[in-house]
């Protein structure tokens, strides 16, 4: 198991990454990032597995939302994403809801794939894809 203090270094390290590689998008970086340090900060200890395997597919679907009202690029995601889906985010995630811990890594393999493939031909509207991923989320809840 990841230690908070070793997921805050990996994702200040990150985040800079990501804020050289889009610094247009260091408003929107700074805030996404604050959700994910919200989510990785609740205390699940007295929580059942699948509430909270919920709370990770709820708080991942307001962050997708953000960024699309913020209107990011599909680059811009498909970094998130990988930054995301990374073993330390998602093993950490997966080791607070160990009877969902392989769902919640196929969830993570799935959010990565979808941005990479997303938004070509058929999928050249932004609605349509965010449409598309949200119901997606809320099949899977």
């Amino acid at each position: 198991m990841n230690s908070i203090p070793e997921l805050n270094k990996y994702l200040e390290c990150e985040i800079n990454k990501l804020n050289c590689e889009f610094p247009k998008y260091e408003e929107v970086t700074a805030d996404l990032f604050q959700k994910v340090y919200e989510f990785l900060s609740v205390d699940f200890e007295n929580l059942s597995d699948n509430r909270v395997y919920r709370y990770f597919l709820v708080s991942f679907k307001e962050i997708i939302c953000y960024a699309f009202d913020r209107d990011v690029s599909k680059a811009y995601l498909r970094f998130f994403f990988k930054i995301m889906n990374k073993e330390i985010i998602v093993g950490y995630i997966a080791n607070k809801a160990k009877s969902r811990a392989k769902d919640i890594k196929n969830i993570m393999d799935r959010f990565l794939h979808f941005f990479k493939t997303s938004w070509q031909g058929y999928y050249d509207d932004k609605d349509r894809v965010l449409g598309e991923i949200t119901c997606l989320i809320d099949y899977w809840m």
